[in-house]
């Protein structure tokens, strides 16, 4: 947990040597956010390859999906894209209870993101509604864990506190999607009706 600071930190959200074992596992764990001041994120540093990591996503969640109360670096299968479920060695849950959000997103060796000048997420507090910040991590290939290795993918940010005059615009993620398909070999048509 953070602790009340007055200038820009890096704050390091990595999976702690996590050794998935079946193909396609999406692995979550939560860092809890203080209640007492909120921060702001201004920057996302990816911690990954592709080789290792399909993807990552960094929710926002008011409530975490599983939370284990002497071990708060706890990780979960949270394979709700399809996922794991079974024989996977982690305790499988969703990965928030309430309040779940998307604010970032990783994949194919992106580069790290800087939000513009002034901008930044609002996290912590008691009034932002993200309590925890939560690390999902797709390993869609496993042997190098099936051979005995550890990993430590995840995202570095670079937060400043929510008193900082360097944030005068809160960010926000505007997620479109669909849950349409389109068979094999056909074209698709859409309308805005």
């Amino acid at each position: 947990m953070l602790l009340p600071f007055s200038a820009e930190i890096k704050l390091p959200l990595l999976m702690p040597d996590v050794q998935p074992k079946v193909k396609d596992s999406y692995l979550c764990m939560a860092f809890q956010m203080p209640r007492s001041f909120s921060t702001y994120i201004m920057e996302f540093e990816p911690n990954a390859t592709m080789h290792t990591a399909h993807h990552i996503l960094l929710f926002g969640c008011s409530v975490v999906g599983y939370r284990e109360r002497d071990t708060p670096r706890a990780v979960w299968d949270c394979g709700e894209m399809g996922g794991v479920g079974r024989g996977s060695q982690y305790r499988r849950a969703p990965v928030c209870s309430e309040g779940s959000h998307i604010i970032y997103a990783w994949a194919r060796d992106a580069p790290k993101l800087t939000l513009p000048e002034g901008v930044g997420f609002k996290v912590g507090g008691r009034d932002s509604g993200f309590n925890y910040l939560l690390l999902q991590v797709h390993y869609a290939n496993v042997d190098k864990f099936i051979a005995g290795e550890t990993e430590n993918s995840g995202i570095i940010l670079t937060v400043v506190p929510g008193i900082s005059s360097r944030v005068t615009k809160r960010a926000g993620v505007l997620l479109l999607g669909t849950d349409g398909r389109i068979p094999a070999h056909k074209e698709g048509r859409f309308s805005a009706e």
